[in-house]
């Protein structure tokens, strides 16, 4: 296999291990290691990731290769795998040829003919291209989110946020992001969050809103809230929600009356 010869020496756990000659051409770095974490044996794309031959990296330790920040302590896999005398994965970062990397790596104990552990296989993936992946996912995530509750100018200084579907921490926070951005640039006074479209009301909702109403305080308007069916007004009753000065109505018609009162009346500035 290509650079194979060149990357083992005579009395390496790799000479002893059937399967290390058939892995020069495979894409995944691989890399046998002795237990003083010595490399016996690396692959290609080992070589290749460590931006050295193959025959460099020979003698080498490890960590002097891959430099994660894992290496020399107890979470190093091969460490735990040559220990535990089982197959670990961690992931982590990796510093080689100067470059910082997301890998994901396996140890797996090398046994000897004897069974004692001689050392252990390790198996890199570079997981750069899923990371970029995961990261495209959560802005697509964040914008559908974002999408879902717009932030509607509906009158002069009066914003409309609908509120639909469930109102988790994570979208409550996009939300007031969001909000708080359109009250500053509209100049608006009045912010109606209408929930009619929220399935439930409970604690975690009712807290979302009434911190929303603060931050809208603090930027010196006020927030109305609309939607209140005869149900969700029991059922804040019954959970003692407190909604402190949020104005509460019915419909959003209703609101958009309060709204233009308290325009009209300058409150807010």
């Amino acid at each position: 296999m290509g650079g194979s010869s060149s990357a083992q020496d005579g009395g390496s756990p790799a000479d002893r291990a059937p399967a290390a000659q058939y892995l020069g051409s495979l894409p995944t770095p691989v890399l046998v290691i002795d237990t003083e974490y010595r490399v016996r044996y690396v692959n290609d794309a080992a070589a290749t990731m460590a931006g050295r031959s193959a025959g460099d990296c020979v003698g080498e330790r490890c960590y002097d290769l891959l430099r994660t920040d894992q290496c020399n302590t107890a979470r190093c896999a091969c460490r735990r795998a040559m220990e535990a005398g089982e197959a670990v994965t961690e992931e982590t970062w990796a510093c080689p040829a100067g470059q910082k990397i997301p890998i994901r790596y396996s140890g797996a104990p090398l046994v000897g003919a004897g069974g004692q552990i001689e050392g252990a296989v390790e198996y890199v993936l570079d997981t750069t291209e899923i990371e970029r992946a995961k990261e495209q996912i959560r802005r697509q995530q964040e914008d559908l989110l974002e999408l879902s509750t717009p932030v509607v100018k509906v009158r002069e200084k009066v914003l409309a946020l609908p509120l639909i579907g469930t109102l988790d921490s994570r979208r409550a926070q996009l939300v007031l992001e969001s909000t708080l951005t359109q009250l500053a640039q509209e100049r608006a006074r009045v912010v109606i969050v209408d929930i009619t479209g929220v399935p439930t009301m409970d604690t975690m909702v009712a807290d979302h809103i009434i911190r929303m109403a603060r931050a809208i305080a603090l930027m010196g308007g006020h927030c109305v809230m609309t939607g209140i069916s005869p149900q969700t007004a029991n059922t804040i009753v019954n959970l003692g929600i407190d909604l402190g000065s949020i104005v509460t109505r019915a419909t959003l018609a209703q609101g958009l009356a309060v709204a233009d009162e308290l325009v009209a009346s300058g409150a807010g500035h």
